[in-house]
């Protein structure tokens, strides 16, 4: 876990990889952990306590790869701190091009960790804001950019 004081923003870039679904409701995303207890971690303290109608997810399209970036709008939901979810240089070739349309559409987030098996998940579907924008349409100072600006550190 990453905080930075300046944007009162805790950021995990630490996760294994993204997960995608689909069920009958429509697209499901979601980071996958390397173990049980960061995974269980970053939900108890954290997106358990997020409030749905604030929780953004944007995918951040370059030309070969994409940036992952989901949270909970710290503006809106008034919080004092903001974890943030964060993870760059994704494929852009592989399930994220074939499921574009269909993340466009809405997607919700699950949490997932490694297991030998495969994979496990924790805690419950949250509904998310979803937004797909290539890297030259990222605002200056928003939370994108910030997010985006301090990985880079």
């Amino acid at each position: 876990m990453n905080f930075d004081t300046k944007y009162g923003i805790i950021w995990l870039p630490e996760f294994h990889s993204l997960l995608y679904a689909r069920d009958e409701n429509g697209m499901i995303t979601g980071p996958q952990f390397y173990d049980k207890y960061d995974a269980t971690v970053a939900y108890d303290e954290y997106i358990s306590k997020w409030n749905q109608k604030y929780v953004n997810i944007s995918f951040i399209e370059g030309k070969d790869a994409y940036e992952f970036v989901c949270y909970q709008d710290p503006k809106k939901s008034h919080s004092k701190t903001s974890l943030c979810l964060y993870k760059n240089a994704l494929d852009k070739n592989g399930v994220f091009l074939k499921e574009k349309n269909n993340i466009k559409s809405g997607c919700r987030l699950r949490i997932y960790y490694k297991t030998p098996e495969g994979h496990k998940r924790i805690g419950i579907l949250l509904s998310t804001n979803v937004k797909i924008i290539s890297v030259k349409d990222v605002i200056p100072d928003s939370y994108e950019d910030i997010i985006r600006k301090i990985s880079n550190l």
